[in-house]
């Protein structure tokens, strides 16, 4: 019923995004963004599948944010439902999270379509996650939480803004400023002197990025196992090559055992998603171990 996030709930004329902190965290940034590490909660309007998912939030106006899906994301799906329909969607920005709820709704993989971030937030946290879901929330949002804006997102047709660009954990610009999706704040719910969570992007090379890793490669892992490739005995991403350098380590049993893994890893959601090289080392490699892995590609292939 009641939480720390709802020492303060502003609506309506009292809404004022402006009042908060939002970092120009790049020097070529379209603007300000007040969501980096962030939790952004849609809920599916057929099935009531209540998704989590971090999205990159610009602040535009006291009242307006922009929030930018990529194609493929279940926010982007579960929107586009409601879209499609001439609605607007309800939706939640949180921008105080803890770090078990940033890693899964970050890590796409750990809840397929269908299952909610907040099960598996609470089965790695071995308790369950608190919401508050009244008229006012629109959707379940974390008790715990820092700050949330509560809003709807008008179809992009309908309203929609320059977005971007931003810097992309990638180390550079991705793309440049473009018309997205806005969404209009109708309830901002924050604790007394309110912790904005923030992931600031720079060229990986900091071991901040080793959290998400552990995640991405344990469901890359599941994922082979469950397509019956055998003899598994590590799975890692390195953290240089942060989603897109995935190296397996097997030991080998027949002809054709290093290639079944690698398709495998292709198959599966994070490792189709962003893997551009799959390096398969035998059972004597270290795979979370970068002098080895090289060493192995140098050596052996």
């Amino acid at each position: 019923a009641n939480g720390p996030v709802c020492q303060n709930i502003d609506s309506g004329n009292k809404v004022n995004i402006l009042k908060f902190p939002a970092p120009r965290w790049h020097r070529e940034d379209g603007g300000r963004y007040i969501g980096t590490m962030d939790a952004v909660i849609t809920k599916d309007p057929e099935t009531g599948w209540v998704n989590i998912g971090t999205y990159r939030t610009q602040v535009h106006d006291e009242k307006t944010l922009g929030v930018y899906m990529s194609p493929g994301k279940h926010g982007k799906m579960i929107l586009q439902k409601y879209w499609t329909e001439g609605k607007k969607a309800p939706i939640a920005v949180t921008c105080g999270i803890d770090p078990i709820m940033f890693a899964v709704a970050s890590t796409a993989s750990l809840a397929p379509s269908g299952v909610c971030e907040y099960e598996v937030a609470g089965g790695l946290a071995n308790r369950p996650v608190e919401v508050i879901d009244n008229e006012l929330t629109l959707l379940p949002i974390p008790a715990q939480a820092e700050m949330v804006f509560v809003g709807e997102a008008p179809p992009p047709d309908v309203e929609s803004r320059e977005e971007g660009p931003f810097a992309e954990w990638t180390g550079y610009y991705a793309s440049g400023s473009r018309e997205e999706m806005v969404v209009n704040v109708k309830h901002v719910f924050y604790r007394n002197d309110p912790i904005i969570t923030g992931f600031p992007h720079f060229k990986p090379f900091y071991s901040t990025l080793v959290y998400p890793s552990l995640f991405i490669a344990a469901s890359i892992w599941n994922t082979i196992e469950k397509a019956g490739v055998p003899e598994v005995q590590g799975v890692w991403l390195l953290e240089s090559g942060y989603h897109n350098f995935i190296v397996v380590s097997i030991r080998q049993k027949y002809a054709g055992h290093s290639r079944q893994a690698a398709h495998a890893v292709l198959g599966s959601r994070s490792g189709g998603y962003h893997g551009r090289f799959i390096v398969l080392v035998d059972d004597d490699v270290d795979p979370s171990n970068v002098s080895d892995v090289l060493w192995a590609m140098g050596t052996r292939c």
